[in-house]
């Protein structure tokens, strides 16, 4: 089972994994040449084929707290046998009462997804808030995102920043993401846009793209930095290079503050094409009033539309007053701006519930 769950405006957070692929290695022993069985699993995972050496296997069987650790990994991967999260789960357990640290960051990831053992969240606190007492930067975020959301216990903000920093410092891109968004927009710390700008830029120059649209943001409106579109715009476009949808709209309205009206409905088209709704009421309102594009009403309420179904409130709204007033394109039809407006009326219903619930959480 993998937990769906989501903070509001940091959709973005997600906890993090050790990397796969990692070096493994296994302690000397008089009895068994250990390099060789590095070596043959370090082939294993490189190529993903062979079997699971069996002096690997050996070791286990003699207790050896790496080779456990390291035959857990080959069971949660499916590299040289079938993918077992259970006796990952089991071996990461032996290793982790031996005090390794990355067992017992693994066995915490699947007690919080529910992989292989019955999901639980408190086990999967205690188990990152070993290795994060240790130094290992994975675990002290996830713990962190943990305190952040209330995950494992009531929310506890101030040690969510405690870990966060903590992980921050030592140079985790996505740590640095998670406090500077905290600090831009007042979330569990007082803002503080200035600190903001310094995190998020550190994650950015790291290629984090996550934080990029926030901080140009920050650039575009002048918050913790002087005003400057053009490194705003400079961070959209490396968030853009990297896929990022958001971005699209930012540079959108990047190029409507320059004049640059074709640029300007080439991002949004962009956006709308890749179904989102913000950009296809946007782009849809240029056809309406002819703005940058030949006036084309129908394409208008297309977009419309397409925004208003995914629930879009404005969509919704600009459907509505197209119904109502009518066009030589599209006829005047009452029922359905009823139709739109009660639509209307109950999405923004629903996002100031949501808001204010967002605030009585806080």
């Amino acid at each position: 089972m993998r937990s769906a769950a989501r903070v509001c405006s940091f959709r973005r957070f997600r906890t993090l994994a050790l990397p796969p692929q990692r070096r493994l290695s296994v302690s000397k022993r008089n009895t068994l040449d250990p390099a060789h069985a590095e070596h043959r699993l370090g082939r294993l995972h490189a190529n993903g084929e062979g079997e699971v050496p069996q002096d690997l296997v050996w070791l286990r069987s003699k207790g050896h707290a790496q080779a456990q650790f390291d035959l857990g990994l080959c069971c949660a991967t499916g590299q040289g046998v079938e993918q077992d999260f259970t006796e990952a789960a089991r071996m990461w357990r032996l290793a982790a009462n031996q005090g390794v640290v990355e067992a017992q960051f693994r066995l915490g990831q699947l007690f919080l997804e529910g992989d292989g053992v019955p999901q639980n969240v408190k086990e999967a606190a205690r188990l990152y808030r070993l290795p994060a007492d240790k130094g290992l930067v994975p675990a002290q975020f996830n713990l962190g995102l943990m305190y952040y959301k209330g995950q494992n216990a009531d929310r506890d903000a101030a040690e969510a920043m405690r870990l966060f920093q903590l992980a921050s410092e030592q140079g985790l891109a996505q740590a640095q993401f998670a406090l500077g968004s905290c600090y831009a927009l007042g979330k569990r710390v007082p803002q503080d846009c200035h600190k903001a700008v310094r995190l998020l830029r550190l994650a950015a120059e790291q290629g984090l793209a996550e934080g990029m649209p926030l901080l140009g943001k920050l650039c575009f409106n002048g918050m913790g930095v002087p005003k400057d579109i053009e490194e705003a715009a400079k961070w959209w476009r490396l968030a853009v290079a990297q896929g990022d949808l958001e971005s699209h709209i930012l540079l959108a309205q990047y190029h409507h503050e320059k004049g640059e009206l074709s640029e300007e409905v080439r991002m949004l088209r962009l956006a709308a094409e890749r179904g989102n709704p913000h950009a296809q009421f946007r782009l849809g309102s240029l056809y309406h009033n002819g703005v940058g594009v030949d006036k084309d009403v129908m394409k208008a309420q297309t977009l419309y539309r397409l925004a208003a179904d995914q629930g879009y409130a404005r969509g919704q709204l600009a459907l509505g007053i197209l119904f109502s007033e009518g066009d030589a394109e599209v006829p005047k039809n009452l029922p359905e701006a009823a139709r739109f407006f009660r639509l209307a009326a109950q999405a923004i219903q629903m996002h100031n519930a949501i808001s204010v619930g967002a605030i009585i959480m806080q």
